[in-house]
C-alpha cells in the first residue's frame, strides 16, 4: 500500500518525489487518521462516505452509536486487521472529542492513532 503523504494541516505533500508518499504501516496509519477526520455528506462523489460527526455534536450524544460507527470506519480501512484498544474522551464544555485507537495491521504491527475530531 502506498498513499500520498499529508502535512500537519492535512494537505497533500508534493515536490519530494517518492518521499511524498507513505508505505506500509505508515500508510495504513495515515488512512486511519483520514477515516477519523472524514465527515459524512462532505464528499460530493460519495455522500455516504465518512462519519456522521454532526449527529454526535448534540447535547446528549449517542456515544455507543458513535463508537460503533467509528470502529466500523477504522475496520474498513484496507490493512487494519483488528482493534486492540479504543477510547473516546468527550469534553462537553469545550465540545472537543479525542479518539485514541490501537490496532493491528496486515504487517503485524501494533499502531496507535490519536485524533482530535471535535
Amino acid at each position: 500500500m502506498k498513499v500520498r503523504a499529508v502535512d500537519k494541516n492535512h494537505d497533500w505533500v508534493f515536490g519530494g518525489g517518492l518521499g511524498s508518499y507513505k508505505k506500509g504501516s505508515e500508510a495504513i496509519s495515515q488512512c486511519v487518521k483520514t477515516a477519523l477526520l472524514s465527515v459524512k455528506n462532505n464528499w460530493f462523489l460519495d455522500v455516504t462516505h465518512g462519519i456522521a460527526w454532526f449527529e454526535y455534536w448534540t447535547k446528549n450524544p449517542n456515544v455507543l452509536r458513535m463508537e460503533r460507527e467509528v470502529k466500523q470506519a477504522i475496520l474498513n480501512v484496507d490493512g487494519v486487521l483488528s482493534i486492540t484498544d479504543f477510547d473516546i474522551v468527550i469534553d462537553s464544555e469545550t465540545r472537543k472529542c479525542v479518539i485514541s485507537v490501537s490496532y493491528i495491521d496486515k504487517f503485524n504491527a501494533k499502531n496507535t492513532v490519536t485524533e482530535n475530531v471535535g
